[in-house]
């Protein structure tokens, strides 16, 4: 049997996954995953960071993992993936049953820690009774007598030189906004250090000296955290880790680590928190004594930071002076292309943030669509289910709250045409929006609309208005795709120009504040370079704080695929360059990015 193991990658823009050279750090969870399917299968592993899409008519069955924020990637992975001959079974840290029912088109899923369903999964695949779920999500599984991770499956060409080891999992400390430990009430477990030392001893064994130990808090249990270090010496190799609050201090505890061979801690405090926890000035003196380099997070409005950190040796200079690298790139990006623009959510990311996907699937018709082709029918979470969400992340300190679907404007339409209207008192989008500002009405949080179709924003109009008066929207997302009517009739969408100027207007006059986002197609079938210039023309016209350009791509099985006057890549490539030529001749802040993706916000002007 073939199998391949998939860590996804999270999506950076509409259906443009997050891609790079090289992944400097590999997780533990594909490697030890792919131990329990066995040496007589064929077993592959993928990171769709820095690989290519795998073949998906040349493996039996796939395993998708993913972690927090990055669903939506997952499970475009599993769509993608998807045949009639082979198996899909998706896997991830915040999957539940409820997020489960928005992939009915995989054959399993796993809740809960994957690698005790592993080996039952692929028997049941054998004898042809795979089952639609396995686990649960308050099942931990033993940590005892694990096989050795399959380093030797880590493409070497694409990873970094530092390799994962596992030594305990999960944390004593319950931290209200870690929001897979409040739902599993994760408890603190150790691997035997036989077990450690195993897995270090081979890695060394294959030629890497260098250790990330993956552990939310090696610290936890001091006398294991010693005995552990005390094995580790021998061994000589170099390893680094994240460090909790107050740990640092523990001077006896940070010799045995530094004897052992730790080189760098990660940590999330700024300078003067971290000064703060951790006893003051001289535990950096400390800490280079011990030949420990330090990674915090920077804070640019700090000078001590700069002179604390300028103790440390030449490497850590250099891991401080990135760290304001990004920090002055994050005040950067807020200031040119705006705070809640895709730049900066995507380029630096919101404080906080969760993502509450109300429904799945769409009804609208589009021509250029994949997932009107799929013909996947709009269903609706329940209101009391987005409430719950809703709630719970307000507790959990959320101060970002996305409401996403493929159509936002459209969630409840189901309900209504089935005739099941007491499934849930509330019947549209605005009278749920509603719901939701009205429980956080006491509490500090901005929602973010991502995103509502033209036609169910017009149609909604008169009950959207009162929602966008409410100071806690900030982002809205209204895709037009073009601004051209004859396009927009090829395309199967709403193509009252007027009308979308009528509600962006209203928009805008009730939040004077509030992001408005779209997103545009560059190079549909039969568009010329007249229309794409009356488009960019009414784009700037009309009251938009950002543009996301998109080159357009045909999807398989879509009646735009057999749309006649189909344009050329080289075309579209270059058209994509007369956008951005447009934009940046008159003073916007846009960037280019590979010659299908152009952003364009109107936050600030160059002076020309």
């Amino acid at each position: 049997m073939k199998i391949c193991f998939i860590s996804s990658s999270y999506f950076f823009a509409v259906n443009q996954p997050a891609k790079g050279k090289k992944a400097w750090l590999h997780g533990i969870t594909l490697p030890l995953l792919a131990a329990y399917a066995g040496r007589e299968h064929s077993v592959t592993l993928i990171n769709d960071f820095v690989h290519p899409l795998p073949d998906k008519n040349k493996f039996d069955v796939f395993f998708i993992v993913f972690t927090d924020g990055n669903f939506e990637r997952a499970r475009d992975l599993a769509l993608t993936l998807k045949t009639i001959k082979n198996f899909i079974i998706v896997s991830g840290n915040t999957l539940d049953e409820t997020t489960a029912a928005y992939l009915p088109f995989i054959d399993s899923v796993i809740l809960g820690e994957a690698e005790a369903c592993i080996e039952q999964i692929i028997s049941d695949i054998k004898d042809k009774r795979l089952k639609k779920q396995y686990g649960k999500l308050s099942l931990l599984s033993s940590l005892e007598n694990l096989p050795l991770p399959r380093y030797d499956l880590i493409d070497r060409k694409r990873h970094g030189f530092i390799y994962p080891v596992e030594a305990t999992r999960g944390c004593p400390a319950i931290r209200s906004n870690n929001y897979v430990q409040s739902r599993t009430k994760e408890v603190f477990r150790k691997h035997p250090i036989e077990q450690i030392i195993r897995d270090i001893r081979y890695l060394k064994k294959i030629g890497v000296r260098q250790i990330f130990l993956t552990d939310e808090n090696i610290f936890a249990d001091k006398e294991f955290a010693v005995s552990l270090f005390k094995k580790i010496i021998p061994l000589k190799v170099k390893w680094i880790c994240r460090i909790p609050r107050g740990v640092i201090t523990d001077e006896e505890l940070m010799k045995a680590a530094a004897a052992s061979g730790l080189t760098a801690i990660l940590n999330e405090e700024t300078a003067e928190g971290f000064t703060k926890i951790s006893g003051g000035k001289n535990i950096f003196r400390k800490m280079t004594a011990m030949k420990i380099n330090s990674a915090i997070r920077a804070d640019i409005k700090s000078k001590q930071h700069l002179r604390m950190e300028s103790r440390f040796s030449f490497h850590s200079l250099q891991k401080f002076l990135l760290n304001i690298f990004h920090s002055v790139v994050k005040a950067r990006i807020a200031a040119i292309y705006g705070e809640y623009s895709f730049a900066y959510i995507n380029g630096v990311g919101l404080e906080k943030n969760y993502c509450i996907r109300i429904a799945d699937g769409c009804s609208s018709k589009c021509s250029f669509c994949a997932i009107a082709a799929a013909d996947r029918q709009l269903k609706s979470k329940s209101a009391e289910q987005c409430l719950k969400e809703f709630k719970q992340a307000l507790d959990n300190g959320c101060k970002n709250i996305t409401v996403t679907a493929e159509d936002v404007g459209a969630w409840g339409d189901d309900f209504a045409a089935e005739k099941s209207a007491k499934k849930s008192p509330v019947l549209n989008i605005a009278s749920l929006l509603q719901q939701m500002i009205s429980c956080g009405a006491d509490r500090d949080y901005s929602l973010i609309i991502d995103s509502i179709n033209p036609a169910s924003l017009y149609c909604g109009l008169l009950s959207l208005e009162e929602i966008f008066h409410s100071p806690a929207v900030r982002r809205i997302t209204v895709p037009v795709q073009s601004l051209v009517p004859r396009l927009l009739k090829l395309m199967r969408r709403f193509y009252g120009i007027p009308a979308i100027r009528q509600s962006l207007s209203i928009i805008r006059r009730s939040s004077p504040n509030i992001w408005i986002s779209t997103h545009i197609l560059i190079g549909f079938p039969s568009e010329t370079k007249e229309e794409l210039y009356e488009t960019l023309s009414l784009w700037e016209e009309l009251p938009f704080d950002e543009g996301c350009f998109f080159a357009f791509k045909p999807e398989s099985g879509t009646p735009a695929e057999k749309i006649e006057g189909r344009i050329s890549e080289k075309e579209i490539r270059q058209r994509m360059k007369l956008a951005h030529k447009y934009f940046k001749k008159r003073g916007f802040a846009c960037f280019l990015r590979g010659n299908d993706f152009l952003f364009v916000s109107k936050k600030r002007k160059r002076k020309l």
